[in-house]
């Protein structure tokens, strides 16, 4: 019987070790954005959808996309009201609830 415990788990490692060497193939990111959100300058942008971004999507809310580490991003929640649902493709995605 230890003789067949030893097999599973040899055979359970073998397993996983081949998986572990697999690349994870990067989903497709690329966001549909539609200009500035509060200016024509603005970096945050309106969010289309995607297969991606329609989780995030609502009727009572705009999903807005600053890019990531921007300064924009930081002052956007006490700017917006919004909150961060997501990053995605180098965004910082936000849920802007519609006034």
């Amino acid at each position: 019987m230890a003789s067949n415990a030893f097999l599973y788990l040899g055979g359970a490692a073998l397993l996983l070790a081949a998986c572990s060497t697999q690349p994870i193939p990067a989903p497709d990111t690329e966001l549909p954005l539609f200009g500035g959100y509060r200016s024509a300058e603005d970096p945050c942008q309106r969010v289309g959808e995607t297969d991606e971004t329609n989780t995030y999507l609502s009727d009572a809310a705009d999903l807005v996309g600053c890019p990531l580490g921007s300064p924009e991003a930081e002052a956007f929640t006490a700017e917006t009201g919004g909150f961060v649902v997501a990053t995605l493709g180098g965004y910082t995605l936000f849920s802007v609830p519609q006034r």
